[in-house]
């Protein structure tokens, strides 16, 4: 393809590049979802007994750290 100047050509390579990046950003905002999914299937799975035992470890660092 010839470009009668070179604005035209920079333009077309910035309007890629953004093109490109929307496309990084969408896949990226994907892959956060889908994350964020499977950690909380998985914190769905535990027990509440075990989330009462943690909890109360976690009071209990709490409490004596100085």
């Amino acid at each position: 393809m010839k470009y009668s100047n070179k604005k035209e050509r920079i333009e077309e390579i910035a309007e890629e590049h953004i093109e490109n990046r929307k496309k990084e950003a969408q896949e990226g905002a994907k892959k956060v979802r889908q994350d964020f999914q499977e950690r909380l299937e998985t914190i769905k799975q535990i027990p509440e007994s075990e989330i009462e035992k943690l909890a109360e470890m976690v009071v209990e660092e709490v409490l004596t750290f100085e």
